[in-house]
């Protein structure tokens, strides 16, 4: 089973039709100052998808209910940070654009101020168009760009020692216990399965149990 978290932002208008996606590569970096307001967090996560604006988020719920359809295992948490959606934009569109670039040179994805103004060799300022496609959920909710909103964190009522083992099955990491080479040349041996040990590491950590899951 997988979690994903999908993120929306207040104020969301529709993507424009005419947007055609093209080779672009952008780096957004929202800085976390914009994720609190008084040290108090905006963001509210639920699972009940019935609280999703339809007049004010078009499009979003049918996107995931069609994921649902398809993949019934699968659980979906809307976190919605509470953020106006221009000021995210303006944001991300800071007048030296070093926060978000973009490798592509078609003029709809290029900042018009900053042209071919390069950073980083290679990179430009991203138009503001480019940076609202890449923040609107409704362009990736689909079967398979919804893994960019996998929660990664661990969550002991999805990740189990089953599917990891599932995932290990046929590799070298398919054994019931490891035995290395120690600094001193002598053959050690611990009585405990790869997979134990990955969800050990995984509940110490609360990090994913399973990255490598896809």
């Amino acid at each position: 089973m997988y979690n994903f978290y999908i993120i929306i932002h207040t104020k969301m208008r529709n993507k424009k039709n005419s947007v055609i996606i093209a080779i672009l590569l952008i780096l957004i970096y929202i800085s976390t100052s914009f994720l609190m307001v008084n040290n108090v967090s905006l963001a509210i996560r639920t699972n009940d998808l019935t609280t999703i604006d339809s007049d004010q988020y078009k499009g979003i719920l049918p996107f995931i209910k069609e994921l649902q359809l398809a993949h019934p295992n699968w659980s979906f948490t809307i976190l919605n940070t509470g953020l106006d959606w221009n000021a995210v934009l303006d944001a991300e569109t800071i007048e030296n654009h070093r926060r978000s670039l973009t490798q592509n040179t078609d003029p709809n994805w290029l900042c018009p101020e900053c042209g071919l103004n390069t950073y980083d060799s290679g990179w430009y300022g991203a138009s503001r168009a480019a940076v609202a496609y890449y923040m609107d959920p409704r362009n990736w909710i689909n079967g398979k760009n919804i893994f960019s909103f996998e929660a990664l964190s661990y969550n002991p009522q999805i990740h189990n020692i089953d599917g990891v083992k599932a995932i290990l099955r046929g590799t070298f990491m398919d054994v019931e216990s490891i035995t290395y080479t120690d600094v001193n040349g002598d053959l050690q041996t611990i009585d405990k399965s790869y997979a134990q040990i990955i969800m050990e590491a995984a509940e110490d950590s609360r990090s994913k149990s399973i990255p490598f899951s896809f």
